[in-house]
Protein backbone atom coordinates (compact mmCIF):
# COMPACT_ATOMS: atom_id res chain seq x y z
CA UNK A 1 0.00 0.00 0.00
CA UNK A 2 1.73 3.39 -0.73
CA UNK A 3 2.72 5.92 1.51
CA UNK A 4 0.06 9.35 1.63
CA UNK A 5 1.97 12.17 1.63
CA UNK A 6 0.78 14.45 4.55
CA UNK A 7 0.35 18.33 4.52
CA UNK A 8 2.53 20.05 6.39
CA UNK A 9 1.17 23.23 8.01
CA UNK A 10 3.49 26.25 8.26
CA UNK A 11 5.14 25.31 11.76
CA UNK A 12 5.63 22.19 10.30
CA UNK A 13 7.57 22.70 7.54
CA UNK A 14 9.87 24.86 9.23
CA UNK A 15 10.31 22.41 11.87
CA UNK A 16 10.97 19.70 9.60
CA UNK A 17 13.41 22.17 7.34
CA UNK A 18 15.14 22.86 11.23
CA UNK A 19 15.30 18.68 11.95
CA UNK A 20 17.27 18.76 8.51
CA UNK A 21 19.58 21.22 9.94
CA UNK A 22 18.62 24.53 8.13
CA UNK A 23 19.13 27.34 10.00
CA UNK A 24 16.67 30.52 10.52
CA UNK A 25 17.51 33.54 11.76
CA UNK A 26 14.23 34.70 10.99
CA UNK A 27 11.48 32.63 12.00
CA UNK A 28 8.76 35.36 11.58
CA UNK A 29 9.91 36.15 8.35
CA UNK A 30 10.29 32.37 7.14
CA UNK A 31 6.14 32.10 7.81
CA UNK A 32 5.61 35.28 6.35
CA UNK A 33 7.00 33.94 3.06
CA UNK A 34 5.71 30.37 3.23
CA UNK A 35 2.58 31.79 3.48
CA UNK A 36 2.56 33.36 -0.09
CA UNK A 37 5.50 31.32 -1.52
CA UNK A 38 4.76 27.32 -1.99
CA UNK A 39 7.59 25.20 0.22
CA UNK A 40 7.52 23.32 -3.57
CA UNK A 41 8.90 26.18 -4.96
CA UNK A 42 11.66 27.41 -2.48
CA UNK A 43 13.14 24.37 -0.89
CA UNK A 44 12.52 21.64 -2.99
CA UNK A 45 13.47 23.75 -6.31
CA UNK A 46 16.11 25.44 -4.78
CA UNK A 47 17.82 23.24 -1.87
CA UNK A 48 20.22 21.15 -3.79
CA UNK A 49 22.87 23.69 -3.66
CA UNK A 50 22.94 23.40 0.19
CA UNK A 51 21.95 19.94 0.74
CA UNK A 52 24.67 17.38 1.89
CA UNK A 53 25.98 15.13 -0.96
CA UNK A 54 26.84 12.53 1.79
CA UNK A 55 23.41 12.46 3.69
CA UNK A 56 21.19 13.93 1.28
CA UNK A 57 18.15 14.52 3.59
CA UNK A 58 20.79 16.37 5.38
CA UNK A 59 21.59 20.63 4.76
CA UNK A 60 25.40 21.26 4.54
CA UNK A 61 26.69 22.47 8.32
CA UNK A 62 25.65 26.23 8.33
CA UNK A 63 23.26 26.79 5.65
CA UNK A 64 20.38 28.78 6.25
CA UNK A 65 17.02 29.73 4.85
CA UNK A 66 18.53 33.44 4.00
CA UNK A 67 20.36 31.51 1.21
CA UNK A 68 18.20 29.12 0.43
CA UNK A 69 16.33 32.61 -0.55
CA UNK A 70 18.75 33.95 -1.75
CA UNK A 71 19.04 30.97 -4.20
CA UNK A 72 15.61 31.81 -5.49
CA UNK A 73 15.41 35.46 -5.83
CA UNK A 74 18.47 35.04 -7.84
CA UNK A 75 16.61 32.85 -10.40
CA UNK A 76 13.32 34.53 -10.15
CA UNK A 77 14.74 38.02 -10.91
CA UNK A 78 17.00 37.08 -13.47
CA UNK A 79 14.04 34.75 -15.10
CA UNK A 80 12.06 37.85 -15.06
CA UNK A 81 14.27 39.90 -17.50
CA UNK A 82 15.78 37.27 -19.65
CA UNK A 83 11.68 36.10 -20.65
CA UNK A 84 11.27 39.38 -22.92
CA UNK A 85 14.73 38.68 -24.25
CA UNK A 86 13.87 34.96 -25.56
CA UNK A 87 10.33 36.32 -26.75
CA UNK A 88 12.02 39.27 -28.83
CA UNK A 89 14.28 35.90 -30.36
CA UNK A 90 10.87 34.17 -30.98
CA UNK A 91 9.34 37.29 -32.39
CA UNK A 92 11.95 37.56 -34.72
CA UNK A 93 11.97 33.84 -36.08
CA UNK A 94 8.51 34.12 -36.66
CA UNK A 95 8.96 36.95 -39.44
CA UNK A 96 11.78 34.96 -40.46
CA UNK A 97 9.88 31.87 -41.07
CA UNK A 98 6.96 33.77 -42.71
CA UNK A 99 8.77 35.58 -44.55
CA UNK A 100 10.64 32.44 -45.88
CA UNK A 101 7.47 30.17 -46.29
CA UNK A 102 5.10 32.50 -47.96
CA UNK A 103 7.90 34.78 -50.03
CA UNK A 104 9.36 31.60 -51.30
CA UNK A 105 9.52 31.45 -55.66
CA UNK A 106 10.07 29.13 -57.55
CA UNK A 107 12.09 28.65 -60.88
CA UNK A 108 9.77 31.43 -62.80
CA UNK A 109 10.08 33.85 -60.11
CA UNK A 110 6.04 32.91 -59.22
CA UNK A 111 5.14 32.40 -55.45
CA UNK A 112 5.30 28.69 -54.14
CA UNK A 113 2.22 28.59 -51.52
CA UNK A 114 -0.62 30.62 -51.66
CA UNK A 115 -2.14 32.13 -48.37
CA UNK A 116 -3.82 29.07 -46.99
CA UNK A 117 -1.61 26.28 -48.29
CA UNK A 118 -0.58 26.07 -44.89
CA UNK A 119 -3.43 23.64 -43.91
CA UNK A 120 -1.81 21.14 -46.83
CA UNK A 121 0.15 18.33 -46.39
CA UNK A 122 1.87 19.06 -50.50
CA UNK A 123 3.22 22.05 -48.77
CA UNK A 124 5.67 19.94 -46.48
CA UNK A 125 8.17 17.50 -46.79
CA UNK A 126 6.64 14.43 -46.77
CA UNK A 127 9.44 12.09 -47.98
CA UNK A 128 9.05 9.83 -45.21
CA UNK A 129 6.34 8.01 -42.68
CA UNK A 130 7.76 10.19 -39.91
CA UNK A 131 8.09 13.46 -41.55
CA UNK A 132 4.60 12.89 -43.20
CA UNK A 133 3.05 12.16 -39.93
CA UNK A 134 5.26 15.24 -38.50
CA UNK A 135 3.13 17.46 -40.88
CA UNK A 136 0.06 16.31 -40.51
CA UNK A 137 0.00 16.46 -36.78
CA UNK A 138 0.82 20.39 -37.40
CA UNK A 139 -1.69 20.62 -39.86
CA UNK A 140 -4.22 19.73 -37.04
CA UNK A 141 -3.30 21.49 -34.40
CA UNK A 142 -2.85 25.02 -36.33
CA UNK A 143 -6.61 23.60 -38.04
CA UNK A 144 -7.56 23.60 -34.34
CA UNK A 145 -6.15 26.73 -33.23
CA UNK A 146 -7.71 28.55 -36.27
CA UNK A 147 -11.34 26.85 -35.02
CA UNK A 148 -11.19 28.04 -31.56
CA UNK A 149 -10.20 31.65 -32.68
CA UNK A 150 -12.28 31.98 -35.78
CA UNK A 151 -14.84 34.16 -33.95
CA UNK A 152 -12.17 36.81 -32.94
CA UNK A 153 -10.61 39.61 -34.57
CA UNK A 154 -8.65 39.25 -36.44
CA UNK A 155 -9.70 35.89 -37.42
CA UNK A 156 -13.73 36.67 -37.60
CA UNK A 157 -12.18 39.36 -40.06
CA UNK A 158 -10.22 37.24 -42.25
CA UNK A 159 -12.76 34.56 -42.37
CA UNK A 160 -15.50 36.83 -43.89
CA UNK A 161 -13.69 38.66 -45.79
CA UNK A 162 -10.86 36.07 -47.39
CA UNK A 163 -12.41 32.84 -46.15
CA UNK A 164 -9.17 31.69 -44.65
CA UNK A 165 -6.52 32.70 -42.24
CA UNK A 166 -3.50 33.74 -43.57
CA UNK A 167 -0.23 32.27 -41.76
CA UNK A 168 0.89 35.71 -40.83
CA UNK A 169 -2.28 36.03 -38.86
CA UNK A 170 -2.25 32.77 -37.48
CA UNK A 171 1.72 32.94 -36.10
CA UNK A 172 0.17 35.18 -33.44
CA UNK A 173 -1.36 32.20 -31.99
CA UNK A 174 1.46 30.11 -32.73
CA UNK A 175 3.63 28.44 -29.59
CA UNK A 176 7.17 28.43 -29.81
CA UNK A 177 7.19 24.79 -30.33
CA UNK A 178 5.03 24.73 -32.95
CA UNK A 179 6.35 27.48 -35.05
CA UNK A 180 9.82 25.09 -34.62
CA UNK A 181 8.01 22.13 -35.86
CA UNK A 182 6.61 24.20 -38.77
CA UNK A 183 10.28 25.03 -39.71
CA UNK A 184 10.84 21.48 -39.24
CA UNK A 185 8.11 20.31 -41.57
CA UNK A 186 9.15 22.81 -44.65
CA UNK A 187 10.64 21.35 -47.42
CA UNK A 188 14.49 20.95 -47.59
CA UNK A 189 14.62 24.60 -49.88
CA UNK A 190 12.41 26.59 -47.36
CA UNK A 191 14.15 25.68 -44.54
CA UNK A 192 18.05 26.11 -45.88
CA UNK A 193 16.48 29.57 -46.94
CA UNK A 194 15.16 30.60 -43.29
CA UNK A 195 18.73 28.95 -41.96
CA UNK A 196 20.44 31.24 -43.63
CA UNK A 197 18.66 34.68 -42.49
CA UNK A 198 20.13 33.72 -39.71
CA UNK A 199 23.76 32.81 -40.69
CA UNK A 200 23.29 29.04 -39.53
CA UNK A 201 22.90 25.40 -41.22
CA UNK A 202 19.70 23.59 -41.01
CA UNK A 203 20.65 21.77 -38.33
CA UNK A 204 22.05 24.75 -35.81
CA UNK A 205 19.14 26.31 -36.32
CA UNK A 206 17.06 22.83 -35.31
CA UNK A 207 19.49 22.82 -32.17
CA UNK A 208 19.02 26.28 -30.92
CA UNK A 209 14.98 26.95 -31.83
CA UNK A 210 14.64 23.30 -29.28
CA UNK A 211 16.83 24.88 -27.09
CA UNK A 212 15.58 28.01 -27.02
CA UNK A 213 12.04 26.65 -26.73
CA UNK A 214 13.10 24.90 -23.57
CA UNK A 215 13.91 28.18 -21.54
CA UNK A 216 11.13 29.79 -22.93
CA UNK A 217 8.80 27.58 -21.47
CA UNK A 218 10.95 27.67 -17.82
CA UNK A 219 10.39 31.15 -18.15
CA UNK A 220 6.85 31.04 -18.81
CA UNK A 221 5.66 28.70 -15.99
CA UNK A 222 8.12 30.44 -13.71
CA UNK A 223 10.20 27.00 -13.32
CA UNK A 224 14.15 26.93 -12.15
CA UNK A 225 15.81 28.50 -15.40
CA UNK A 226 19.26 29.16 -13.83
CA UNK A 227 20.27 25.36 -13.84
CA UNK A 228 17.54 24.57 -16.48
CA UNK A 229 18.69 20.80 -18.58
CA UNK A 230 18.99 21.19 -22.15
CA UNK A 231 18.16 18.19 -24.12
CA UNK A 232 20.47 19.53 -26.99
CA UNK A 233 24.03 19.82 -27.15
CA UNK A 234 25.86 22.90 -29.46
CA UNK A 235 28.33 22.04 -31.77
CA UNK A 236 31.88 23.33 -31.10
CA UNK A 237 31.97 25.51 -34.04
CA UNK A 238 28.49 28.07 -34.94
CA UNK A 239 26.99 29.62 -37.91
CA UNK A 240 28.64 30.36 -41.53
CA UNK A 241 31.38 31.89 -39.81
CA UNK A 242 32.37 28.95 -37.82
CA UNK A 243 33.06 30.68 -35.04
CA UNK A 244 34.40 28.76 -32.01
CA UNK A 245 31.66 29.04 -29.12
CA UNK A 246 33.61 27.75 -26.47
CA UNK A 247 36.90 25.99 -25.47
CA UNK A 248 35.03 23.16 -23.59
CA UNK A 249 31.85 20.99 -23.13
CA UNK A 250 30.89 22.44 -19.82
CA UNK A 251 27.47 24.20 -21.29
CA UNK A 252 26.78 20.88 -22.72
CA UNK A 253 23.05 20.28 -21.14
CA UNK A 254 23.05 23.23 -19.14
CA UNK A 255 21.88 27.01 -19.01
CA UNK A 256 25.48 28.31 -20.46
CA UNK A 257 24.25 27.11 -24.09
CA UNK A 258 21.20 29.28 -23.65
CA UNK A 259 23.36 32.29 -23.61
CA UNK A 260 25.68 30.80 -26.23
CA UNK A 261 22.42 31.21 -28.85
CA UNK A 262 21.06 34.23 -27.41
CA UNK A 263 24.47 35.83 -27.68
CA UNK A 264 24.34 34.48 -31.85
CA UNK A 265 20.93 35.78 -32.38
CA UNK A 266 20.55 39.35 -30.70
CA UNK A 267 22.35 42.40 -31.48
CA UNK A 268 25.77 42.84 -29.44
CA UNK A 269 23.59 45.79 -27.29
CA UNK A 270 20.60 43.70 -26.71
CA UNK A 271 23.21 40.70 -25.71
CA UNK A 272 25.04 43.35 -23.27
CA UNK A 273 21.94 44.27 -21.50
CA UNK A 274 21.38 40.38 -20.75
CA UNK A 275 24.95 39.96 -19.25
CA UNK A 276 24.69 43.38 -17.27
CA UNK A 277 21.45 41.76 -15.86
CA UNK A 278 23.29 38.68 -15.09
CA UNK A 279 26.45 39.78 -13.64
CA UNK A 280 24.11 42.03 -11.26
CA UNK A 281 22.03 39.06 -10.28
CA UNK A 282 25.29 36.98 -9.89
CA UNK A 283 27.21 39.86 -7.26
CA UNK A 284 24.05 40.16 -5.32
CA UNK A 285 23.81 36.28 -5.28
CA UNK A 286 27.47 36.14 -4.50
CA UNK A 287 27.45 38.54 -1.51
CA UNK A 288 24.57 36.57 -0.02
CA UNK A 289 26.28 33.09 0.04
CA UNK A 290 28.34 31.80 3.06
CA UNK A 291 28.14 27.95 3.07
CA UNK A 292 28.95 27.41 -0.71
CA UNK A 293 31.48 28.37 -2.85
CA UNK A 294 30.22 30.73 -5.59
CA UNK A 295 31.60 28.50 -8.17
CA UNK A 296 29.01 25.91 -7.50
CA UNK A 297 26.74 28.28 -8.77
CA UNK A 298 28.81 28.72 -11.97
CA UNK A 299 29.22 25.29 -11.87
CA UNK A 300 25.66 24.29 -11.78
CA UNK A 301 24.34 26.63 -15.09
CA UNK A 302 27.31 25.62 -16.88
CA UNK A 303 29.42 28.81 -17.05
CA UNK A 304 33.27 27.70 -16.96
CA UNK A 305 36.25 30.15 -16.56
CA UNK A 306 37.04 30.15 -20.02
CA UNK A 307 33.65 31.06 -20.45
CA UNK A 308 33.23 33.51 -17.91
CA UNK A 309 36.08 35.53 -19.78
CA UNK A 310 34.09 34.91 -23.07
CA UNK A 311 30.85 36.56 -21.72
CA UNK A 312 32.03 39.00 -19.99
CA UNK A 313 30.87 37.60 -16.77
CA UNK A 314 31.48 39.52 -13.39
CA UNK A 315 30.94 38.30 -9.53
Amino acid sequence: MPVSKLYLTIDDQIDNLKNQGLIFSNEKKARSILKTHSYYSIVNCYCDLLVNRKSPRQFKVGATFDELLAIRDFDTSFRRFLFPQVLYVEEKFKAILINGYCGAKNAQGGLIHSEDDYLCLDSFETTNVVKKKAATKLIIELSKAIESNKSKDPFKYQMKTYGYVPLWTLAGQMTFGQTSRFFECCTPEIRSSIADVLRLSESELRTVLKILNVVRNCCAHNNRVFSVGIPEMLPLYLGVGRKKIATDRASDHKFGSVLYCLKFLLSAKKFAKIIKELNAELKRLHKSLKTIPFTSVLRKMGISTSMVHFFGIEY
